[in-house]
């Protein structure tokens, strides 16, 4: 009987040390993984929230490593441009480096929060996390994330054609990506982009030029032939504007296609496209735009390209004063009609009434059944009532993104939140199921 006891506690003993052991392989294996996530986040952010990923029992750590676990998960998420919409909690990783007086973990939590609002399309909201944000960081000498808050501030602002405010903080956020590190050129580089397009938005077409002429010198200094690529694409665009067919023609010439991506080599045969509308070379025109498809029929959330690209079509028909003749297949002369709207919705912005538009020509062929609908929908948000809405009048989900200003992923992902709040099961057809409403 001695002997099974002894027997029995040196067992229960083993396993508590083998335990422990395992343990503690966890947690350091955890915090090599999240040291190096945090190495590597802005060059290689995929790498990142793959390591971070490796980690399935974060919460054996401490509370605070946890919270940084969380941050740094969201923070490559969203850099790695996977679907962030559902990750509201950052908030309460906030909240607690907020109370423990980590200003710069605090103040990168609340620009997290923004950014998940951002993608949420809620402005208002948006606009708060980022103040907040910029109130943390102000005790904190991270000029790089500084200049992002900023950055952000200064989108949202142009977004809601505040330009002189718009200005203000992108100006702003110039001056901080030059306190901070050498590598910070490229965030330069975007705030010199944003900043000749909110003159762009305001067809002070010297100004926008004058500003990707000073991004262009920095990519020139450093080297980086992709964004000479890029930025040379951007002076295209506004040569084409202007209507400067030599200065164009020089832009051009200069644009490397070898090192683009898909999506942007899109976009520059877009450009091309455009380019030869303006100087009458139809059929060639019509070429780079099929280029310009074929290219992304191969990605996902290109839609804003897309968009433009049709778009191209429709100038091509005005063009020829022949549309049966332009396009050959008819769902391209319908999208090319639609996307004629997006631009103005998207590009131009000179109408804030545009959903009511759609919405009303959406109610009446439903014989205004659209107001009982939205009461039996009340559990849904703005935006998901509007996409339910689109379903009715058969959107893809590329058109929804389009339309709603927001990523494919984010569409399927507020889709996947209706069936749940509608209780239609993991397949059910949204539209099907609401049309039962509306006869």
């Amino acid at each position: 009987m001695e002997s099974f006891v002894r027997y029995s506690f040196f067992s229960v003993l083993l396993i508590i040390i083998c335990t422990s052991c395992s343990r503690f392989t966890e947690r350091r294996q955890a915090r090599e993984a999240i040291h190096e996530a945090g190495l590597v986040m802005e060059q290689y952010p995929d790498s990142a929230y793959r390591l971070l990923r490796s980690i399935f029992h974060y919460k054996i750590l401490p509370e605070e490593e946890q919270m940084t676990y969380r941050l740094l998960l969201l923070q490559s998420k969203d850099k790695s441009d996977h679907d962030i919409t559902a990750d509201t909690a950052i908030i309460d990783v906030q909240h607690y480096f907020a109370q423990q007086q980590d200003w710069q973990k605090a103040a990168l939590a609340a620009f997290c929060l923004g950014r998940v609002r951002q993608e949420r399309n809620d402005d208002h909201q948006t606009m708060q996390a980022y103040l907040d944000a910029e109130n943390y960081a102000g005790y904190t000498s991270d000029y790089r994330l500084r200049g992002m808050i900023q950055h952000n501030i200064g989108y949202l602002y142009g977004k809601q054609q505040d330009y002189k405010r718009s200005m203000a903080a992108t100006k702003k956020s110039i001056a901080y990506f030059q306190l901070a590190d050498s590598t910070a050129y490229k965030c330069t580089v975007a705030a010199l982009q944003q900043l000749g397009g909110s003159f762009f938005a305001q067809k002070q077409l010297d100004s926008t030029i004058y500003y990707c002429q000073k991004a262009l010198e920095i990519a020139i200094v450093h080297n980086d032939t992709l964004l000479q690529s890029t930025l040379f694409h951007a002076l295209s665009v506004v040569y084409t504007e202007k209507g400067d067919i030599e200065k164009l023609r020089a832009a051009l010439s200069k644009v490397s296609i070898v090192s683009m991506s898909q999506v942007n080599k899109a976009r520059f045969y877009s450009a091309l496209s455009k380019f030869y509308t303006r100087i009458g070379q139809l059929d060639t025109s019509a070429f780079y735009a099929n280029q310009a498809l074929q290219l992304l029929d191969t990605l996902k959330d290109a839609n804003m390209v897309y968009a433009a690209i049709y778009y191209s079509f429709y100038e091509q028909e005005e063009a020829r004063k022949d549309c049966k003749q332009a396009l050959n297949q008819e769902n391209k002369k319908n999208a090319a009609r639609l996307l004629r709207r997006f631009k103005e919705i998207v590009y131009d912005t000179q109408d804030g009434n545009y959903w009511l538009e759609v919405y009303g020509i959406i109610n009446h062929y439903y014989d205004d059944k659209l107001e009982s609908l939205r009461q039996y929908c009340a559990g849904l948000e703005e935006t998901e009532f509007k996409i339910c809405c689109l379903s009715l009048a058969d959107f893809r989900n590329d058109e929804m993104a389009v339309f709603l200003n927001l990523s494919i992923n984010t569409i399927q992902a507020k889709k996947t939140h209706i069936r749940k709040k509608l209780n239609l099961g993991e397949r059910g057809d949204i539209k099907d199921f609401l049309l039962q409403y509306t006869i």
